[in-house]
Parts: structure tokens; sequence; C-alpha cells
């Protein structure tokens, strides 16, 4: 079946792949990689430090609790984003809308449409 599969394939594997495939399919029962060692994760205890500092001031920078903290700006800014979720916020003003600004607001949503209509 294998070969009926590569016969007409553009695919094809060197011999001495296949062998490494078949040794390491009966040493550990797999052809799959072992997982390899990572970077360490940022540990719940750094979050933890991170969403203090970030609650007793929450108008600080996160090079500045990243100083404080002596930990990479990376680490807290990944902390900031990914595990707490946090994001910034800036007050938006806009100008209020009055009773006396709906028949102008009418009267632009009329003049739009029947430009529209032409």
């Amino acid at each position: 079946m294998l070969l009926k599969f590569f016969k007409f394939s553009r695919i094809h594997f060197k011999r001495s792949r296949i062998l490494w495939w078949k040794k390491k399919f009966l040493e550990t029962g797999s052809i799959v990689d072992k997982k390899r060692s990572s970077r360490p994760c940022t540990s719940d205890v750094d979050v933890e430090s991170v969403r203090e500092t970030f609650l007793l001031n929450s108008r600080r920078s996160v090079r500045s609790a990243a100083t404080e903290l002596n930990m990479p700006f990376s680490t807290v800014y990944k902390a900031i984003k990914k595990r707490l979720r946090l994001h910034t916020y800036k007050v938006q003003i806009v100008q209020a809308l009055e009773p006396e600004d709906r028949p102008m607001r009418v009267a632009f949503a009329t003049d739009i449409t029947k430009r529209d209509r032409r």
C-alpha cells in the first residue's frame, strides 16, 4: 500500500531516512521527535508580582515596573498582555448630543440620502 502511494508521487525519501525512521520506531515505538527543552515559562509567582505592582499604580510604565521587579521588559510585557489581559485605556472626550441638535441631524441625513439616490 505504501509503495503504491509513493509510486507516482513526486515525494521520494532516501533509503537512509527510511532506515532512520525504522530504527527510531523500533527503539521508541514512534517516529515523532522527543520534546525538546525550551525556554522557561513565566512563573505564576512572577505574574502575581506584576499584577500586584499594577494594582498599586495602574499608571506606571511597563519599563519602570520591569526595573522595580528586576525582570526583563519582555517578561513583564507578556505577563500584562497575555496572562493578565490588561490593556491601556484612554478616556475619549466626545461632543455631547443636545436635544436641539436633532433637527440638524435629521436634515443632514435626508440631504445625504437624497444625494445618494441621484
